[in-house]
C-alpha cells in the first residue's frame, strides 16, 4: 500500500488553497498523516487526504504523506510532496500629487507606478467621499490621473489596485487652501454732484481691479477711483497665493436739470405792485432772493434768478427781469449861449419817474459833465432857481447831495436817504455853468446822465438815462 502525491505543486499566497492526497493498495477506509513537512502553518492535512488552507507566505514546501487502512496497514509516499507558493500581489509604487499644496479648485495630478501584474488590474481613488475609479481594467504599469482639487485643509487619498483577486494600496497626503471670500462695494452712483466714485475691496493681502473691459484700473491697496459707469472686477489674493474675484456695478444718475421762470418778464406798476415768479422744473430751487420754494412774490424792480437742483444733482439756472421804475432826464437852459469869460448861466435838471412805481430811497445817483472852458456849481439851500432865458421855477436842491466833483466840470450827486421820486413825479434841480476860457467861436454839450442801476432798485431801463444840450462860447 503506498500514498499517490497529486500532480498539481502550485499554489497562490493568499488564495485559498487545496488539494487531496490518493492510496493504492489495502483494503477498507484510507486514514492519512503527515509524517513530516515544512509547511507553513495556514496549510494542513486532514485524515482524509485533502491539503488545504490558504498560504500567506510565499516559497517552496514539501510534505511526505503516509496512509494506513482498515487492517492497520501503513504506506508511505515515495517521495516528498513539493508545493510552490507563488506571490501575486500587485505593488504601489512612488505614489505621491503634485502640487501637494494648492488652492481650491486647481488641478492635481496623481502619478504611481503599478508592478507584479498578471494581466490587468483596476484601481480606485478615494479620500473619504464617493472613489473614483478605473473605466475599465488596464495593464498600464504607469498610473496617472488629474482632478480639481476640493475641500481644504489637509486630505489623504487612499489608491487602491486589485489584480487576480489580490488588492494592494498606498496613501498620499495633499494640503488644500481655502480661497479668500472677496469683497467689492462702490459708493455710487455718479452724479452731478458725485463725479467719481471709490471701489473698496476686502478679504485678502493684494487686490487687482479691472474695467468692464478688461483694463486694469491703476493705483494701489484695496481702493481705486472711477468716474465711469460699468461692471468692475477685483481679484483679491491671500497670504497662501489663492484667488478669487468678485465684482461690482457702478451706475450712474445724471439726468439732466432744466429750469424756467414764469412769466418770462414782468412790470411793476401802481396797480400791480407785486408779482408772482414760478420756477418750472423737477428738483430742489434757490432764488437769488435766498428763497427756496417754487413760487416766489417780488414787489422790486430787478433781475431775478432761481437754480435747480436735479435729484442726481445736476444743476440749471434761469433769469427773468421784473421792471419796475423807469427814470428820465432832461436838462433845461434856454438861453445857451455865453458871451464872454465869466458868463453865467443858470439851468433846471428834470429827473422824471415815467413808469408807474417810485424809486426806492436814497438810491438815485445823477452826474453832470460840463464842457472844457466851463465850471458848474450847486447850492443845496436853493429852493427856486431863475433860469437863464426863462421864468423862476422851484427847485428840490435839499434833497440832493454833491458825492464828487472833478475840477468844478463834473459833479456827482446822490439823493438823500428818505427822499424818493414817485411814479409820475419827478426831482428838479438847479444849476449854474460858468465860461472860464472857452474858445470863442466853440459848440460844446453839457450832458447829465442817470447812474446805471444794475439792481434796478431805482430805474429798470437804461435806455433813457442820458441827456445832452449843447452850448455856445460866442
Amino acid at each position: 500500500m503506498t500514498v499517490v502525491n497529486p500532480s498539481v505543486t502550485t499554489a497562490t499566497m493568499n488564495q485559498p488553497f487545496s488539494q487531496s492526497f490518493t492510496a493504492s493498495g489495502g483494503s477498507g477506509t484510507y486514514s492519512f498523516s503527515v509524517v513530516s513537512s515544512n509547511l507553513p502553518a495556514s496549510l494542513s492535512l486532514s485524515g482524509y487526504g485533502v491539503l488545504s488552507g490558504t498560504p500567506t507566505q510565499a516559497g517552496s514546501y514539501s510534505v511526505l504523506v503516509s496512509v494506513s487502512d482498515a487492517n492497520g496497514c501503513v504506506g508511505t509516499a515515495s517521495t516528498a510532496y513539493n508545493l510552490v507558493v507563488t506571490d501575486a500581489t500587485p505593488t504601489i509604487t512612488g505614489f505621491a500629487v503634485v502640487p501637494n499644496r494648492v488652492c481650491v479648485g486647481s488641478p492635481i495630478t496623481f502619478t504611481a507606478t503599478i508592478g507584479n501584474i498578471a494581466g490587468s488590474y483596476s484601481w480606485s481613488l478615494e479620500n473619504g467621499g464617493p472613489p473614483i475609479g478605473s473605466p475599465s481594467p488596464t495593464t498600464a504599469t504607469a498610473f496617472n490621473v488629474v482632478l480639481t482639487a476640493l475641500g481644504s485643509g489637509v486630505q489623504t487619498f487612499t489608491l487602491t489596485v486589485n489584480s487576480g483577486g489580490q488588492r494592494v494600496t498606498a496613501t498620499t497626503s495633499l494640503t488644500v487652501n481655502a480661497l479668500p471670500i472677496a469683497s467689492l462695494i462702490n459708493n455710487g452712483p455718479l452724479t452731478c454732484a458725485q463725479t467719481s466714485v471709490t471701489l473698496t475691496a476686502s478679504g485678502g493681502t493684494s487686490y487687482s481691479f479691472t474695467n468692464s473691459s478688461g483694463q486694469v484700473v491703476p493705483g494701489s491697496g484695496n481702493t481705486r477711483t472711477v468716474s465711469s459707469p460699468g461692471t468692475f472686477s477685483v481679484t483679491v489674493g491671500d497670504v497662501n497665493g489663492c484667488v478669487s474675484t468678485t465684482s461690482t456695478t457702478v451706475s450712474q444718475n445724471l439726468t439732466n436739470a432744466s429750469v424756467s421762470i414764469s412769466p418770462s418778464s414782468a412790470t411793476l406798476t401802481n396797480a400791480t405792485p407785486s408779482v408772482s415768479l414760478t420756477a418750472v422744473g423737477s428738483g430742489m430751487f434757490l432764488w437769488s432772493t435766498g428763497e427756496t420754494s417754487a413760487v416766489i412774490s417780488v414787489t422790486t424792480s430787478g433781475t431775478y434768478s432761481v437754480t435747480l437742483t436735479s435729484p442726481g444733482g445736476c444743476t440749471a439756472s434761469a433769469s427773468v427781469p421784473v421792471v419796475g421804475s423807469d427814470l428820465t432826464v432832461t436838462l433845461e437852459l434856454p438861453q445857451a449861449n455865453f458871451a464872454a469869460p465869466g458868463s453865467v448861466g443858470n439851468f433846471l435838471v428834470n429827473v422824471f419817474e415815467v413808469a408807474g412805481l417810485p424809486t426806492s430811497s436814497g438810491n438815485v445817483r445823477i452826474t453832470l459833465t460840463a464842457p472844457v472852458g466851463y465850471t458848474l456849481s450847486f447850492a443845496s439851500s436853493l429852493t427856486s432857481i431863475q433860469v437863464s432865458g426863462g421864468s423862476s421855477v422851484p427847485i428840490d436842491n435839499s434833497q440832493w447831495t454833491v458825492t464828487n466833483s472833478l475840477a468844478n466840470r463834473q459833479l456827482t450827486l446822490m439823493m438823500n436817504s428818505g427822499a424818493f421820486i414817485n411814479g409820475g413825479g419827478e426831482s428838479s434841480l438847479g444849476f449854474s455853468i460858468t465860461r472860464t476860457n472857452a474858445n470863442s467861436g466853440s459848440t460844446a454839450s453839457i450832458t447829465v446822465n442817470v447812474a446805471d442801476d444794475l439792481t434796478m432798485t431805482y430805474d429798470g431801463n437804461l435806455s433813457n438815462n442820458v441827456y445832452a444840450r449843447v452850448i455856445n462860447g460866442l
